[in-house]
């Protein structure tokens, strides 16, 4: 099934959803605004992008497209939508993702920020739904993106689903014990900031990588997610969330890419994300990425495979695709 031009115009961009229903407390950090169904499992969905934001256009150097972690918020509030308001998945039901892939087109000549903000349309369609005794357990969901009227990549979220007791349950028969929410975490990050400039940041806040070493197409680092980051973790948490894990692979990924470039900035265009279990909030994370072989001669992008391990544990892995950008 195709969308019409006509169908895109008919999305409003006048004002957020409730909050609720996309899993945020901050209605600051709500992007999508209108939603509805097209039918046969698909569905248009649309989000407001902002000029300027403290953290997602927090960049040395700005592409002709936004920032990738943005637009994967975006992509994770629209399926959200989508589960909630067509797939009866209820209010208070988690939404864990399993998988992740998702591209965006390559940035060209890096300029300043659009002098209005940005209008992302989400073409959805929701399949291979489980449902086990008339209740969504998992489900995936195909993205189409258009920027502007412009095509802007494509995604897929792979995602199960627990209600509120069904979590708990299994969150503590995983570890053995009740999980510590983020806010009853110790204060002050756990070591030194990577500089934010060597992976794309001005704001060391925003850096989510402490004690790195990099060279030769690799880095590693521990990974520190600031519990009070208001992005992060908008509301209590009681593991490291999906897209901080996205963020510190592309952080990674573009530290490892640039240690051989005399200018290491760069901009994470894709990835293809598998999270294997709960990555927990009181245990240390090693984050380790390497540089894979280029495929052909005179290619400027480059893929970087990055792990990240718990103890002897391997809890997700990424794929991030990385273009250097001009200052």
């Amino acid at each position: 099934m195709t969308t019409s031009p006509d169908q895109y115009t008919e999305l409003s961009f006048d004002q957020p959803v409730e909050r609720t229903i996309v899993h945020r407390e901050a209605v600051s950090e709500v992007y999508v605004t209108d939603a509805y169904a097209l039918g046969d499992d698909a569905y248009l969905v649309g989000a407001q992008l902002p000029r300027r934001h403290f953290y997602y256009t927090d960049h040395h150097v700005s592409p002709d497209v936004p920032d990738h972690l943005l637009v994967l918020e975006c992509c994770r509030q629209a399926a959200t939508v989508v589960a909630h308001r067509w797939l009866g998945v209820p209010q208070d039901t988690s939404f864990l993702v399993t998988e992740w892939t998702s591209r965006l087109r390559e940035p060209g000549t890096a300029r300043a920020g659009r002098d209005h903000p940005g209008r992302l349309w989400m073409r959805i369609t929701a399949r291979d739904v489980v449902r086990r005794r008339g209740e969504v357990r998992s489900a995936v969901f195909d993205i189409e993106l258009r920027l502007d009227d412009e095509p802007l990549g494509s995604g897929t979220v792979s995602a199960g689903y627990l209600g509120k007791q069904g979590y708990r349950s299994y969150r503590s028969l995983r570890r053995g014990s009740e999980p510590p929410l983020s806010g009853d975490m110790p204060p002050g990050r756990r070591g030194t900031p990577v500089p934010a400039a060597l992976v794309n940041r001005c704001d060391p806040d925003n850096v989510v990588l402490v004690e790195g070493v990099w060279g030769a197409s690799t880095a590693e680092a521990r990974l520190d997610v600031p519990e009070n980051h208001p992005v992060f973790y908008d509301h209590p948490l009681d593991h490291v969330p999906a897209m901080s894990l996205l963020e510190a692979a592309s952080q990674a990924a573009v530290l490892a890419a640039g240690a051989e470039l005399p200018r290491p900035q760069g901009y994470a265009h894709g990835l293809h994300a598998v999270f294997a279990s709960f990555v927990e909030l009181d245990e240390p994370t090693v984050v380790r990425a390497r540089v894979e072989p280029t495929l052909g001669p005179g290619r400027r992008d480059r893929t970087v495979m990055v792990r990240f391990t718990q103890g002897d544990e391997e809890v997700c892995s990424v794929s991030v695709g990385v273009t250097p950008l001009e200052v």
